[in-house]
């Protein structure tokens, strides 16, 4: 699990590297060299697209998705533990949904060009259930360790930080 968040970690690293490379050679363009280039806008657009869904599963895999932790630390050592669980459940659930919700997108959809670029949509569109499937899997993992773990076993501070962090 720690090669997968690792390489999910550093896509997404590549993947911010790559909008920045990418707008950047648009100014450039646009406003240095005087001269209108099509593609970069959209190649931004679909990199960041990738980020996002990549970027999701990254913060899954660190157990690090926005929360309200003011809640889960007024709570006592069990019921915090039960917080979690519901937490790691309802966003197995989520991203499941949001699996679910992409397949109509593979139809005819996916066999659209992208105007400037010319690579199919169906590109664009994939990284919603990658990253989604990605995202469930560290969850399906995170869930494991609470399962195992019990709320006799919950630290102190809430949930045991996720596979390769330190504690």
């Amino acid at each position: 699990m720690r090669i997968a968040q690792a390489v999910v970690e550093a896509l997404s690293g590549l993947l911010l590297g790559a909008v920045v490379v990418i707008i950047l050679v648009q100014v450039i363009a646009r406003y240095v060299l005087e001269i209108a280039i099509s593609w970069p806008e959209e190649s931004a657009r679909y990199a960041l697209v990738w980020l996002t869904f990549i970027a999701a599963a990254a913060a899954a895999a660190r157990a690090s998705e926005i929360s309200v932790d003011s809640l889960t630390e007024m709570a006592p050592r069990a019921v915090r533990h039960g917080l979690h669980l519901l937490a790691a459940v309802g966003g197995l659930v989520a991203f499941g949904f949001l699996i679910w919700a992409s397949l109509p997108l593979f139809g005819f959809p996916a066999r659209t060009l992208s105007p400037a670029t010319r690579i199919p949509m169906g590109w664009v569109y994939l990284a919603l259930p990658v990253g989604a499937a990605l995202a469930v899997l560290f969850l399906s993992a995170r869930l494991v360790r609470l399962v195992n773990r019990g709320p006799a076993d919950a630290k102190a501070g809430g949930e045991p930080p996720a596979a390769g962090t330190q504690a």
